[in-house]
């Protein structure tokens, strides 16, 4: 998936879009509209994206794209849909972790296969990926590379409190977004660390913008990401604090609903001010 096709590229932790054996017919594809099926309710997260991302696929390829939400199940009964539908590339689909990975450990029995994922032995994505990761914080006497040091350490002191969302489709995202923090915006965060003149610092702050605009969305009328805080909302805010700890960037004021849901981080997390590297 790393190596995607030129037409469109979607990296959203994890998150793929999935043509079921596109095999199209002799003539130019998409000669007629294209079927998107959204495993999760209206108003979820793959539901936001895929109607963020579908106007703007419908225009590049000139077709009308119809999306149409089909929940349950943990979004099993939707994805099924598009496994057991004609192999012409009229049908697709915005698939997540849970639905093409995590619901093959979660379900007894799943309607579709999903890769033999309790059968082969596969390397963490850490590994998989050769990724390299920097100290962000020292939380209670403990130096935190990502969160899943955080998520491990409130789970072991606050066993009450889990750090996952309550729904059940809402588990893969959440992990989804973990990841997505930990590939994905780590990146970004680091192009501004790296920045040594003033048309590099530039650059970074526009590669930087992309996904905090993608988060101002996100935090849109919420206090969390999900109904508590959970490892998504960890794995966002430990990236985002490196800026202030170790980049000594504050982040732009336009970004309301980021500042806010960043204060409440820090008060949650009991760090007297973001520029704070110990609790």
């Amino acid at each position: 998936m790393r190596n995607a096709s030129k037409g469109l590229r979607i990296a959203c932790a994890g998150w793929l879009l999935c043509a079921c054996a596109a095999e199209a017919a002799a003539q130019a594809y998409p000669s007629r509209p294209i079927r998107v099926i959204v495993p999760f309710g209206a108003g979820s997260i793959t539901d936001l994206l895929t109607r963020t991302v579908m106007p703007k696929l419908s225009d590049a390829l000139g077709q009308i794209i119809v999306v149409d939400n089909r929940p349950g199940a943990g979004g099993n009964i939707g994805t099924d849909l598009v496994v057991k539908s004609n192999p012409d590339g009229y049908t697709l689909t915005l698939g997540a972790a849970s639905t093409l990975a995590v619901n093959g450990f979660l379900f007894r029995n799943i309607p579709y296969d999903v890769a033999d994922v309790k059968k082969d032995e596969r390397k963490s994505l850490i590994e998989f990926s050769g990724q390299r990761k920097v100290p962000v914080m020292d939380y209670h006497g403990q130096c935190i590379i990502d969160s899943t040091f955080i998520s491990a350490f409130l789970e072991e002191k606050y066993p009450q409190n889990t750090i996952y969302p309550t729904a059940a489709s809402d588990k893969g995202l959440c992990l989804m977004l973990e990841d997505w923090s930990d590939e994905v915006l780590i990146h970004a965060i680091h192009l501004m660390r790296r920045a040594e003149t003033p048309e590099a610092r530039q650059a970074a702050e526009k590669a930087l913008g992309i996904d905090l605009r993608s988060l101002e969305l996100l935090f849109t009328g919420k206090s969390f990401i999900f109904d508590r805080m959970t490892i998504a909302d960890i794995a966002v805010f430990t990236q985002l604090h490196y800026l202030y700890t170790v980049v000594r960037y504050e982040l732009p004021p336009g970004y309301k609903n980021v500042h806010t849901w960043m204060d409440l981080m820090r008060s949650s997390l009991k760090l007297a001010s973001l520029y704070d590297i110990a609790a």
